[in-house]
């Protein structure tokens, strides 16, 4: 019997020559380098989406907390949104300051004596846009009529990935998809 020899190619089996060759290592890392060129985008949209949508639950959650908070304390409570420092809050007064987080100014609300910023601000979403189309940059809710005044959008984004915080003139509150956005679980705007 012939010996063995691991790097010439015989018709015959030879149990001592086991192991990788080169050619398959490059070739698996070819394959493994195909398939992370065509996951890397899809991974990052996926990451988009996951802050958008985790943006607008909050910045939803903020203004459904306005209009409840208007009908326990028996009062007006305004949103204010203020797309270039890229910050929504409420409070009693309309035009409260969202970029600060005190003062007289700021975005606060008396909870159990105690003045709490209600805020939401870019630090705690990295890589998403707001924009609105309020008139005033806001909108307050009022008790007595469960109303909003004015009525509009704020449309939270990030790599093209879009969810919609409707505010209809009849006080509703609405989270909710544009037709070209892929958010399965939202009703489409």
């Amino acid at each position: 019997m012939p010996v063995c020899d691991c790097f010439s190619f015989r018709l015959y089996s030879c149990s001592r020559c086991s192991g990788i060759t080169l050619v398959e290592i490059l070739a698996v890392v070819a394959v493994l380098g195909v398939l992370a060129t065509l996951a890397v985008p899809s991974y990052n949209d996926a990451i988009a989406r996951a802050r958008v949508k985790r943006a607008a639950e909050h910045l939803h959650a903020l203004i459904v907390l306005a209009s409840q908070e208007g009908q326990i304390r028996n009062s007006n409570v305004s949103v204010s949104i203020d797309t270039e420092q890229w910050c929504v809050g409420i409070a009693q007064f309309p035009g409260c300051d969202c970029s600060a987080s005190a003062g007289a100014a700021a975005c606060m609300l008396d909870i159990a004596g105690e003045s709490v910023a209600q805020r939401i601000t870019s630090e705690e979403f990295p890589g998403v846009v707001i924009s609105e189309n309020f008139p005033a940059a806001g909108t307050s809710f009022n008790p007595v009529r469960r109303t909003a005044s004015p009525g509009g959008t704020l449309v939270v984004s990030a790599r093209e990935q879009t969810l919609e915080i409707r505010i209809g003139l009849n006080g509703r509150v609405r989270l909710c998809a544009p037709a070209d956005s892929i958010f399965p679980g939202y009703a489409p705007c």
